[in-house]
């Protein structure tokens, strides 16, 4: 019985290997060029897409004005107005976003609730990807 459970656990250990390299490039290949890169407290104001799903973020630093689009696995803002204040912790001791690993925001509503997103993606947008967002989604 304990040689079937561990030739069992092997082969599902084995199995997993590539799933989770998988998992690992699919996240480094999200990551941000160095010139994009943005820190937390620069964040100057955010707007949440009707998706629930998909978060704007004005971001104001080294004298560049730039928009991001932050895209996440999980609907963490359901219930949530961009008024309601955002919660970032630094994961990595450094307040520099990347990557989507480096960001670990959640959004507290006014009910006094906390929701935690899991970010997927983010990009800097075009001017003219900004101009074209419905102005209720404008940051």
């Amino acid at each position: 019985m304990n040689r079937l459970l561990l030739a069992s656990l092997f082969t599902l250990a084995a199995a997993s290997g590539p799933v989770l390299a998988a998992d690992a490039m699919s996240r480094k290949s999200a990551a941000l060029p160095q010139n994009q890169c943005f820190r937390s407290h620069d964040i100057q104001n955010h707007t949440f897409a009707d998706d629930h799903q998909t978060m704007y973020l004005n971001v104001d630093g080294a004298g560049a004005k730039r928009t991001y689009r932050v895209t996440m696995s999980n609907r963490c803002m359901d219930g949530s107005t961009s008024t309601d204040p955002l919660v970032i912790k630094e994961t990595t001791g450094s307040s520099l976003i990347c990557a989507p690993i480096d960001f670990d925001v959640g959004v507290h509503s006014m009910s006094g609730f906390s929701s935690h997103c899991i970010v997927s993606g983010i990009a800097l947008m075009t001017p003219a990807e900004v101009a074209a967002l419905p102005k209720k989604v404008k940051p």
